[in-house]
């Protein structure tokens, strides 16, 4: 399955009329896509196989993009993540993937930093 079929399944509810024609659309560059693939690992792997109601799916996918936004610009040296999600309003059963989601988003930016292309 290519990145945007894989996209398109796991938060293709997040776009009207779905990722796939959205990203043909607009004509994303090739970072967004990787991003957004990475997205979509991240909460399949952590939402797994649980029913989430349409609110707590677009919930876990902006904390999923805040916590990818903030890893993607690392601290400087000595420095802490800080991920601090206050300013969203976030309920607690979506705040209770917070740790598997940094460790999550951590662990692939580790491993592939993510660059978006502007």
């Amino acid at each position: 399955m290519d990145k945007i079929e894989y996209v398109e399944r796991v938060l293709g509810f997040r776009f009207e009329q779905g990722f796939a024609r959205r990203f043909e659309e607009v004509g994303s560059p090739q970072g967004d896509l990787d991003v957004w693939y990475k997205n979509a690992q991240v909460f399949e792997a952590v939402a797994g196989r649980r029913t989430l109601q349409e609110r707590e799916r677009i919930s876990l996918t902006v904390l999923i993009e805040a916590i990818r936004f903030e890893a993607m610009h690392p601290p400087l040296p000595g420095d802490e993540y800080d991920f601090d999600l206050s300013s969203y309003d976030f309920s607690e059963d979506v705040l209770a993937y917070r740790s598997d989601v940094i460790e999550a988003v951590l662990r692939q930016e580790a491993s592939s930093p993510s660059v978006l292309d502007v």
